[in-house]
């Protein structure tokens, strides 16, 4: 019953804490509780990868948006601070 209660406390493990990281011993002797390990490790393994791409994607989408966002900041800065700029000046910020 060891084998099945690590098994169990590395799910819970995982399930409170999103901790990825740690791993079962498969032990290799192919029985149904290896076969569960090694599900577990596999689902770990893509668990990590799934949020890895996350992070990437909200770091590369920050990135994305930051740029706009400060072009049009500084226009509206500078329609803002610059009323006298011609129309067509304007016009080009806007």
């Amino acid at each position: 019953m060891a084998p099945v209660r690590r098994l169990t406390q590395a799910a819970e493990h995982v399930a409170q804490t999103n901790d990825l990281t740690l791993r079962i011993d498969a032990g290799g002797s192919g029985d149904e509780l290896d076969r569960r390990s090694g599900a577990f490790n596999e689902m770990r393994t893509t668990l990590e990868a799934s949020q890895q791409a996350q992070r990437q994607l909200v770091a590369d989408a920050s990135h994305e948006l930051r740029t706009p966002l400060t072009s049009i900041r500084t226009n509206l800065e500078l329609l803002a601070r610059a009323r006298d700029l011609p129309v067509t000046d304007r016009d080009a910020a806007s």
